[in-house]
């Protein structure tokens, strides 16, 4: 999950860890042999933790935040060959909508030999809009079956995943 998609804050400053993997299925139709047209939607999950203390109040405060993404691209996929062989690469460009929903939970616990604590919950949510700019390759197993990897920005730095082309390619 790219803390740039994300919508915390000074995301930067969180220990943050997937709660879900940026999972994305995406549907392409081909203009051409080298041009794509497709939808692509996303999903994924991120917790961003932060602990600090304060001595001069005695007092050990604790942030977790949970943010759930959904990422809707439409793109375009250009091909750098033509020949359709086994190994393939590919650049991918695309806008959409953005939609994130954060949840917080922050915890103030005195440790002056009291066991009082306060418990603050909240949440928000934002719309925007999502850019996809990626490169990467495909490699042909069967005519149905490709293998893919490609890297840059989008829901995730990197993705890996199969292909199924359900009919020809042109």
């Amino acid at each position: 999950f790219i803390r740039g998609f994300s919508d915390v804050s000074n995301a930067s400053s969180y220990t943050s860890t997937n709660s879900l993997p940026v999972l994305t299925f995406a549907y392409e139709r081909h203009k051409n042999k080298f041009l794509r047209f497709g939808i692509q939607l996303a999903v994924g999950a991120h917790k961003f933790t932060k602990q600090s203390y304060s001595s001069y109040d005695s007092a050990q405060q604790s942030i977790v935040l949970k943010e759930n993404i959904l990422l809707l691209h439409i793109y375009g996929k250009y091909a750098l060959s033509g020949n359709f062989g086994a190994f393939q690469p590919y650049v991918t460009g695309g806008i959409g909508p953005q939609y994130s929903n954060v949840r917080s939970e922050n915890t103030l616990q005195f440790i002056n030999n009291t066991n009082q604590s306060i418990l603050s919950k909240s949440a928000g949510r934002s719309f925007g809009i999502g850019i996809l700019l990626r490169a990467g390759a495909e490699y042909k197993i069967s005519d149905q079956l490709r293998l893919m990897a490609d890297a840059g920005i989008g829901p995730s730095v990197v993705q890996v995943g199969i292909v199924y082309n359900s009919g020809t390619l042109k």
